[in-house]
């Protein structure tokens, strides 16, 4: 038990499958400490993204250190990170199931400072991508075990709740910027080291913030569970399988960290992943997910759109700045809605598995998506004579993969909260209803 568990203010537990409804005690014991968890889960996917951009922004320096300038070995130093999280994410959900939610997420903030702190003395190539492959394990547990604990914290289509997933969304792009400024300050002023062990440092002071501020009732195992329950054999296939597949893809010649734009590219991502995420919050209530859902695939259209036409020569305001604009609600939107449709739609013995999916989908993206679209780049650069050419060749794949979204959207995804009611064929969601039967 932590020390901020007594006192138990009342709250409202909506069944959902009923309009009754029934006070079960907060498990939190004052406002602040639900600010305080909603923080240290956000914190999760700050961390958990700002190891992306930590390396990114200081891959020159730590290539230099460790004798490499090759494009597939540099591409590594971020691939082999995301694909740590990306195959090791569907198990350990699960295992905070078993387990227990809040002990794994626990272990998630220490396994990333013990492998940050192994990254930041590596002295050649391997052991530094092997370090870096394991601290995505750590990313691993941190990330669906926070989207269970946020689900299991707040009651279904709660404000609280809406606004803990807008907040987990929003620190996505603000975590990788946050992270690329950590990692390009210590390389440019000191050395690329101290911005890993900086994470290794802020990792630790998270698991102890985790232990103290987390109530155990919404972090403890699953009652019932047992481990002759899990799914080894699964298990081996699943991790096994994507570790090759991605392991192909990532082999691919990998450029793009090292152009200027990339960099003007992240600057008002803050700002718009903000508003996006809170638009989430706000309108989640009362518009059908495929609308939000569409709006994503449609700001990552646009954006890769423009940012095809961007030329070294061209304003950054002409092309540049609206792209961040709109790119940044693609993630944000996606990741804050379906997290805020997956958590209320599934039981609490099920939020671990929900999150793993989730992040499963996301982290070998990242993983994947990289070595895909440098597959391109290269084919399509005539031998490195035309690099605009290569790099337009990714982004018109990133096109294409949004338009594909956008018509998956339009045409499977539907919100199932709204449908049409018995009383003169007028649209209302499920929670409307239901606050009217209350009244």
């Amino acid at each position: 038990m932590t020390n901020l568990e007594s006192g138990s203010p009342q709250i409202l537990m909506e069944d959902s499958d009923s309009s009754t409804t029934s006070a079960a005690p907060s498990p939190f014991s004052s406002p602040f400490q639900e600010g305080l968890f909603i923080f240290i889960i956000g914190a999760s996917q700050l961390f958990s993204i700002g190891a992306l951009g930590n390396t990114a922004f200081s891959v020159e320096h730590i290539g230099h250190t460790l004798g490499t300038t090759q494009n597939a070995q540099l591409s590594w130093f971020m691939s082999s990170y995301a694909l740590g999280g990306g195959v090791f994410v569907l198990v350990t959900g699960r295992l905070g199931d078993h387990f227990g939610h809040k002990y794994v997420f626990m272990a998630g903030w220490i396994w990333i400072a013990i492998w940050s702190l192994v990254s930041g003395f590596a002295d050649d190539v391997i052991l530094f991508d092997i370090a870096r492959g394991f601290t995505g394990v750590g990313n691993a547990a941190l990330v669906p075990n926070s989207f269970a604990l946020l689900g299991r914290a707040f009651p279904p289509f709660s404000t609280k709740k809406n606004i803990g997933f807008a907040f987990l969304g929003f620190c996505a792009p603000a975590g990788y910027i946050f992270g690329g400024v950590v990692g390009a300050a210590f390389a440019q002023n000191v050395t690329w080291r101290w911005g890993f062990w900086f994470w290794a440092i802020g990792s630790l002071v998270m698991s102890v913030a985790a232990w103290i501020v987390v109530p155990l009732r919404i972090g403890n195992a699953i009652p019932g569970l047992s481990l002759w329950q899990f799914d080894y054999v699964g298990t081996l296939l699943g991790v096994s399988g994507l570790v090759l597949f991605a392991f192909a893809w990532s082999q691919s010649p990998v450029v793009g960290w090292e152009e200027p734009y990339t960099y003007a590219l992240l600057v008002p991502l803050v700002i718009g992943g903000f508003f996006a995420t809170a638009s989430v919050g706000l309108f989640i209530m009362k518009v059908p997910a495929q609308y939000i859902f569409g709006v994503s695939m449609f700001s990552f259209f646009i954006g890769n759109l423009l940012m095809s036409f961007a030329e070294y020569s061209d304003s950054y305001w002409a092309f540049i700045f609206p792209a961040c604009l709109f790119v940044v609600g693609g993630p944000d939107l996606s990741f804050a809605s379906s997290g805020i449709l997956v958590s209320d739609a599934v039981l609490p013995e099920e939020q671990g598995v929900a999150g793993s999916f989730i992040q499963t989908v996301v982290q070998y993206s990242i993983a994947i998506g990289l070595g895909i679209a440098a597959t391109v780049e290269t084919h399509v650069n005539k031998g490195n004579t035309d690099i605009m050419l290569g790099y337009r060749g990714a982004l018109w794949l990133g096109i294409g993969f949004a338009a594909v979204a956008f018509f998956i959207v339009a045409l499977f995804v539907r919100d199932h909260r709204f449908d049409r009611s018995e009383e003169g064929g007028e649209i209302k969601s499920r929670s409307s209803r239901d606050e009217e039967d209350h009244a």
